[in-house]
């Protein structure tokens, strides 16, 4: 078995002379907002087309639409039952579509994957990759228990190689441009956990995106480094043996052996330095509050008014609706290069425009002109807006900033609602052209 990492969760990989994509992303950067990390410059990637692809989940740090239309559509297609991730691919005319449940095992040549479960309310899988000679158990991001680890350990002994999860991003956090809670409790528990797996390599996995230039960010964006988990494991097993791997990196698994190739070769201390420049927490190191100069008058701002007014408060489902009146709320959203904003008040039913400065502090949304435009007009989703410098929330309470987003979504900005406009104009941008046919998803 031969891997090759494409950074983040994506992987190219050669099992009994099939060839796997999973989440593949190809380009450069990831929804023209993250790049990789360590960042290898421009990728030139030249792989064989897959017999199979695995989707571990529908997340937009692992979906990449831009990827998939690359792929022919009838290429037999492995998935979680997770409906936005069906969506997608019948958005995108893949055809060869196979729900996978957890535990199951799909024949592949002389080998066998068999999936492996995470404990979330949507559908995810990792998956184990086991044929006479090699093994390989990739955790992806899931969300694990003990006695999925025993299970594990009861049916697959002596793995090879695996890549498992560790929490290291406070997103809340990041969203809210606020200073994280430092816990490590998390991280710990998750290494005694994962140090109980029977492999001879177990490798930190999916840390692989950062923001470009935007340095206080990402120090304060990601809690943990790879290392402090890397020592964790160690510390819970004596004889777990562990690589902290980056892009482009090849991993060759024959007969017990693990061979790491690494093409742009990094030390350790090359490595431990990058992270500690871009991955570094600082408790002390405050959130930058970008000062955008306000540029656009009310004139500029009729496009969004007419979608304030017409549309977001009907979009609300009514049982939203209810609370926000008993709660008397009223919700701004600051367009932040705009001299204006709105105001939408449940108790009056009704949303005005006013001045920036006279808007209401109860529950807001600050978001950049251009942004909230790529909303209104599907070029763009929230739930990966959210993750930029560009997009934060503030509030009275807690509480309030998490309503913020809640009524962002609600109000006519779900990914689920726009998804299909969204595909649309990427496929109306691309150069790639083809038909869209039925689609027959596969139930086993």
């Amino acid at each position: 078995m031969e891997i090759k990492l494409l950074g983040h969760s994506s992987l190219y990989i050669e099992f009994c002379q099939q060839k796997i994509w999973v989440d593949p992303c190809l380009q450069d950067d990831y929804l023209g907002i993250f790049r990789r990390f360590p960042d290898m410059g421009e990728f030139d990637f030249q792989l064989p087309d897959p017999d199979y692809v695995f989707l571990t989940h529908h997340h937009w740090d692992v979906i990449c639409i831009r990827t998939l239309l690359l792929v022919n559509k009838d290429v037999k297609v492995l998935i979680p039952q997770n409906e936005q991730l069906i969506q997608i691919l019948k958005l995108l005319g893949f055809i060869n579509i196979q729900i996978m449940e957890p535990w199951q095992e799909q024949k592949i040549a002389d080998g066998r994957l068999i999936t492996i479960p995470s404990e979330v309310s949507f559908g995810e899988l990792g998956f184990l990759l086991k044929d006479d000679h090699s093994s390989f158990l990739n955790l992806a991001d899931n969300r694990l228990t003990g006695s999925t680890i025993d299970r594990i350990n009861r049916n697959f002994s002596k793995i090879d190689l695996c890549f498992a999860p560790f929490q290291s991003y406070d997103e809340m956090a990041v969203l809210k441009r606020e200073n994280s809670r430092m816990s490590i409790s998390f991280l710990e528990d998750q290494a005694k956990l994962i140090a109980k797996i029977d492999s001879k390599v177990i490798c930190p996995f999916k840390d692989g995106l950062y923001y470009p230039s935007q340095d206080f960010l990402n120090k304060k964006a990601f809690l943990y480094s790879p290392h402090m988990f890397m020592d964790l494991l160690k510390s819970n097993n004596s004889k777990i043996q562990s690589e902290l791997l980056i892009p482009l990196d090849e991993i060759k698994i024959d007969r017990g052996k693990v061979e790491i190739k690494r093409e742009a070769r990094l030390s350790e201390n090359d490595l431990f330095e990058l992270y500690n420049s871009y991955r570094v927490y600082n408790q002390e190191l405050p959130f930058e509050q970008i000062d955008y100069d306000r540029l656009y008058q009310s004139e500029d701002l009729i496009a969004i008014e007419n979608f304030i007014s017409e549309d977001f408060y009907r979009y609300i489902p009514a049982n939203i609706k209810k609370q926000c009146r008993l709660e008397e709320l009223i919700f701004s959203i600051d367009i932040v290069n705009s001299l204006y904003g709105f105001e939408i008040d449940f108790v009056n039913k009704e949303a005005r425009l006013i001045s920036y400065e006279a808007l209401n502090d109860m529950c807001k949304i600050h978001i950049l002109f251009e942004d909230l435009m790529d909303l209104i007009d599907r070029y763009q989703l929230l739930s990966s807006l959210m993750q930029t410098d560009r997009v934060y929330l503030s509030g009275d309470t807690e509480q309030m900033k998490y309503r913020a987003l809640d009524l962002m979504f609600a109000g006519g900005f779900s990914d689920a609602r726009n998804l299909s406009d969204y595909i649309n104009n990427l496929m109306s941008n691309s150069m790639i052209s083809y038909d869209v046919s039925s689609v027959s998803v596969e139930e086993v």
